[in-house]
């Protein structure tokens, strides 16, 4: 097992209070009490033993259950033995180009901090089993954790606290509707870590996030657990002042307000070439991927229609749209709402027009269906220069809205970081 999940035996490790209420603290006792008669289970930590009852809703049997499928799984790979070489593998410099991340020091509470920028993944590569096969990607993401755990082991060490959990901050600068294809990818490493790592995560920080986040978040958030959701924060604007509330200068990249700069960082760990170590993106163009398109694509020579219905998904589902005309052209775009028989209005003055008709280069925007089996015609009139056939790329959606629950992501929407339905008309 790992030497963080184990108790502290050389006494320079001071425990934290691990704030269980009087239920909890039953549930662990008693798992003291089941295990007292196995020296390894024993040898745990309380708070390992915490995150997986609390992982199993404070059921003691499941969470005995999964702790030994966990040492097993351990035993089986050698996973105490992974970082023997460092942690080197194979794929690890073709994995570290397609997606941009590091391992920076410490936050001011002691976690270690993981950096990604998630907004630069290239995406393709990920997706495609052939340049990133999964059996790869899935060694990168142990050797990443157990390194998390190792550093979380000796800054308790360093510091004679207990440091319990890691720092995510994942940058979504360039976050696009394309992200979508690597999505299984995610529910994949979420699975993996709900079994073998669970509770893991300390805080997570969500910067610069574009208007497309909370769409795609919505996609993936049914897969993540409440515990996980509460943690983490999307941060609204400039997100230098709020990490360094929270991480010393010396411990942040320069464009997130800090100290650490290029060639000057050693928080890295990087060796792929190019990279001087603050979470470089790195040219991944030499990966030949086989483009799978994140957007519909459409040549209008006249006109273009499309009609969404909320389906089963109900009142208050979220319809999403996006759009981007070609070479710069614009394009007549409008959306209108049928009515609650699912009928088209044919009196011109009772349309009702969520957006109403305007000459764009592109558009995006949300709106919230008023009724079960609501339907949205989503239409492109190109009749003002029908002998220039314009192209257009465009995605529209309907979500079930249970996911997009964050609190503080009320907060990113009012400092503008994403888009509303009055944002449809904006041009790109």
């Amino acid at each position: 097992m790992s030497i963080n999940e184990r108790k502290d035996h050389s006494g320079c490790i001071k425990e934290v209070d691990l704030g269980l209420s009087e239920s909890e603290q039953n549930a662990l006792n008693e798992v003291r009490k089941q295990i007292a008669g196995d020296a390894a289970l024993d040898d745990l930590r309380d708070a390992t033993w915490a995150r997986f009852l609390r992982h199993n809703s404070w059921r003691v049997e499941p969470a005995i259950k999964q702790m030994k499928e966990y040492l097993n799984w351990r035993k089986e790979n050698k996973i105490d033995h992974i970082l023997d070489n460092g942690g080197e593998f194979p794929s690890k410099d073709r994995i570290r180009t397609i997606i941009p991340y590091s391992y920076h020091g410490f936050d001011k509470e002691g976690r270690p901090i993981y950096i990604e920028k998630t907004g630069h993944i290239a995406t393709a590569a990920l997706a495609d089993a052939s340049i990133c096969p999964p059996a790869d990607l899935n060694l990168s993401h142990i050797v990443g954790v157990e390194k998390l755990q190792r550093k979380m082991y000796e800054q308790s060490l360093k510091t004679g606290v207990r440091v319990n959990g890691i720092c995510t901050i994942l940058d979504m600068e360039g976050l696009g509707f394309g992200h979508r294809q690597c999505l299984h990818v995610l529910k994949d490493a979420l699975d993996f870590d709900a079994k073998y790592y669970p509770e893991y995560l300390g805080r997570l920080y969500v910067i610069n996030a574009p208007w497309v986040t909370p769409y795609l978040y919505q996609a993936v958030s049914v897969f993540v657990d409440e515990i996980t959701k509460q943690r983490v924060q999307i941060v609204a604007g400039d997100p230098s002042a709020f990490l360094l509330d929270r991480i010393s200068p010396d411990n942040l990249p320069k464009q997130y307000g800090g100290n650490c700069v290029g060639e000057a960082c050693n928080h890295g760990e990087c060796t792929t070439a190019g990279c001087k170590g603050c979470c470089d993106v790195l040219d991944s163009s030499e990966l030949k991927a086989v483009e799978i398109p994140g957007l519909d694509e459409q040549d209008i020579a006249y006109d273009f229609e499309k009609t969404v219905s909320n389906g089963d998904k109900g009142e208050g589902a979220l319809f999403t749209w996006y759009f981007e005309v070609a070479d710069g052209y614009d394009i007549d775009f409008s959306v209108e709402m049928l009515r609650a028989d699912g009928k088209r209005e044919s009196d011109v003055a009772k349309k009702h027009y969520v957006q109403k008709v305007q000459r764009l280069k592109g558009g995006r925007g949300s709106f919230r269906a008023p009724w079960p089996n609501c339907q949205l015609v989503f239409r492109w009139d190109n009749n003002f220069s029908w002998m220039a056939t314009k192209s257009i790329k465009y995605s529209l959606e309907c979500m079930k809205d249970d996911a997009l629950s964050m609190d503080s992501f009320v907060d990113a929407k009012k400092s503008g970081a994403s888009s509303s339905s009055s944002a449809a008309s904006s041009n790109q």
